[in-house]
């Protein structure tokens, strides 16, 4: 047992199914993926494999973690409740490099390999629940584990974030479809077949207008694995397959005639509300549905050209999450204008954003250039989650899922590498 969590494919990839079920399902344990990780750093303290790799790319995360700390001193001593998750996900992220270096670079495919394993597992379970939770809002009865106080959230999303909700799922159906394509035994073959039909499902009927457009993308990678599959199968095993499926099928569909399942979409409240907000995705409505970002991302150019030239150049702090909230509501303490970089520059100034600049354009650079040692669906993973971080996120340290990929991608060893 010890063996098998010292072993930082495995650790890794559980800390990355956790930080999944975290964004996705109403877990209440924020502070589980520190614990977990400082335990696996604890076993190679004890294990005697204890490292720490220095590269660019971790050197420039270590100046943000700088930026974000002086930042902090700006405050004139008041903590914000953003601060505090932010510093515990940066403790956690650090830990996780120390696992992360304890892998050679021949180490990173297996990592894929296990925690597109582990994630799919992961989102196909939510998935499973979130479409039980979705039958049972369609008669108009809610489940109490989904309540987030007053609050109880649409479609098939289990938590009020229903863009957080799709980018965790998106993971693990990037990850299916990958795996699809990667088996060989026909009961695993199937398994992947279906939790991508109903992680996908899931997402189309979470809400999210960010998790719609993903899907969309999403499409034409599935349409290259399945195309890839059919190409190299023969006409009897893809009858076989293709029998299995329709049995599959009918069997779900007699179920739920026996056990009386009825959903009717067509009469349902909560399937007129989400053609409402698809609706939004029009051409002619994208100014609408993005208003309440743009104006954010206004409101926080308006703070930066307030600030005199010194805290254009080193930042004022974080009191700028209690002006957003009073800008934004009177119900809420902290707000932020949901996009990392300008969160950064106004804590940390023109400093801090162009070290942040230097990440982001260095992660992308190590992505391509690692793209056959990560493999192409990790890749396109990690840019698929952009879409999420640049209009949700408060910091870059923000979303751990997101961070994990991020360390992953930095981390990632060339032939000549240096570790302490």
């Amino acid at each position: 047992m010890i063996s098998y969590f010292n072993n930082s494919q495995k650790s890794v990839s559980i800390l990355l199914s956790i930080a999944i079920l975290s964004l996705s399902y109403p877990l209440r344990m924020p502070l589980l993926i520190g614990i977990l990780a400082t335990f696996f750093v604890f076993l190679k303290i004890i294990t005697g494999r204890f490292k720490i790799r220095i590269n660019i790319g971790i050197i420039i995360f270590y100046f943000c973690v700088l930026t974000y700390i002086i930042g902090l001193s700006f405050n004139q001593g008041i903590i914000y409740n953003q601060n505090i998750y932010d510093i515990a996900n940066i403790v956690s992220l650090l830990l996780i490099l120390i696992l992360l270096s304890d892998l050679k670079r021949e180490d990173y495919p297996n990592l894929i390999n296990t925690f597109a394993r582990y994630g799919v597992f992961t989102s196909f379970l939510v998935s499973l629940i979130s479409l039980y939770k979705f039958y049972h809002l369609q008669r108009g009865v809610r489940l109490s584990p989904f309540f987030s106080g007053p609050l109880y959230p649409d479609g098939t999303s289990l938590v009020i974030d229903y863009n957080m909700f799709c980018f965790a799922l998106s993971s693990g159906l990037i990850m299916s479809i990958y795996l699809f394509g990667q088996v060989k035994n026909r009961i695993n073959r199937i398994y992947y077949f279906v939790s991508t039909l109903v992680i996908f499902i899931s997402i189309i009927f979470a809400g999210s207008r960010r998790g719609w457009v993903v899907a969309i993308i999403i499409i034409p990678f599935l349409l290259y694995y399945v195309i890839k599959y059919l190409i190299h199968r023969p006409p009897v095993k893809l009858f076989k397959f293709g029998f299995i499926a329709i049995f599959i099928a009918i069997f779900l569909y007699l179920t739920g005639v026996l056990f009386g399942f009825k959903l009717n979409l067509q009469t349902s409240d909560q399937v007129q509300m989400l053609k409402l907000r698809f609706n939004t995705l029009q051409a002619n409505q994208l100014d609408t549905s993005l208003s309440a970002r743009t104006e954010r991302w206004d409101y926080a150019f308006e703070l930066w050209g307030d600030s005199n030239l010194m805290q254009i150049i080193f930042g004022h702090g974080f009191n700028y999450l209690h002006k957003f909230a009073q800008h934004s509501s009177i119900f809420i303490k902290e707000d932020y204008p949901h996009n990392p970089f300008l969160s950064t520059l106004l804590y940390s100034g023109l400093i801090g954003f162009f070290i942040l600049i230097c990440l982001t354009i260095w992660s992308v650079w190590k992505a391509f250039k690692s793209k056959n040692t990560l493999g192409i669906p990790f890749v396109f993973l990690f840019f698929i989650s952009w879409l999420f971080i640049f209009i949700s996120s408060n910091s870059i340290f923000s979303i751990h899922l997101f961070c994990i990929l991020l360390m992953i991608i930095i981390s990632t060893p060339d032939k000549f590498k240096a570790s302490i």
